[in-house]
């Protein structure tokens, strides 16, 4: 696989794969960049590029995971911001009514959030529904061409170490593989960056 002996790049993979390296042979005998990516096409559709962060995150490829990342928050703030007028409405409403100790009020104040829809509320949900579609397919094409390319790249530049080959299948193995840990990052990063637009509106709206 681009001069990379397929076993050495079976050990790099690691976990699953038995079904991604028939994927990396057929895109090397085909010359195609396009294998579909189930794990990154379904985390793109259902939370947009945050989601398929997670997946290249998993994978150890830190760059394209940080660019889905910053597009994600992008996304996020800007959706956040179009939907600000309604999401403080409603939020004005439930802290008047706290304040006024009036239940039936509050209770009418949380059954009216996301009761009513601007123009603004349309474009952001067509700017989610957007991005997450166009992430679903860019991802699901291309998932397996850029961690097939990520694969090669790493295992040459681990060649030219001069590691001990006593230890390069277990180097590999290292490299390689999974990262659990890095998952968690990215799972953290997108509840702290969806958080922190809520918060942001709530602030506002207490202004």
């Amino acid at each position: 696989i681009d001069g990379i002996p397929a076993e050495d790049v079976a050990f790099f993979v690691g976990k699953k794969s038995a079904e991604i390296m028939p994927k990396f042979m057929k895109m090397e005998i085909t010359h195609s960049k396009i294998s579909w990516c189930w794990p990154a096409a379904i985390l793109g559709f259902i939370f947009g590029p945050l989601g398929a962060a997670l997946w290249f995150f998993y994978r150890k490829m830190y760059k394209i995971a940080l660019i889905l990342l910053a597009a994600g928050t992008v996304i996020t703030f800007t959706t956040t911001a179009l939907t600000y007028d309604t999401n403080s409405r409603s939020i004005s409403g439930i802290f008047e009514s706290i304040t006024e100790g009036d239940r039936d009020a509050l209770l009418d104040a949380f059954e009216n959030i996301g009761g009513s829809e601007t123009a603004l509320d349309l474009v952001a949900t067509g700017v989610e529904d957007l991005a997450s579609l166009a992430t679903c397919i860019l991802c699901g094409l291309f998932g397996f061409y850029a961690y097939k390319n990520n694969c090669v790249k790493s295992i040459k530049g681990f060649m030219q170490n001069g590691i001990d080959q006593r230890y390069y299948r277990m180097g590999l193995a290292s490299l390689g593989g999974v990262s659990g840990g890095m998952l968690a990052v990215g799972i953290i990063s997108m509840i702290v960056i969806q958080n922190i637009a809520s918060t942001v509106t709530v602030i506002l709206s207490a202004i």
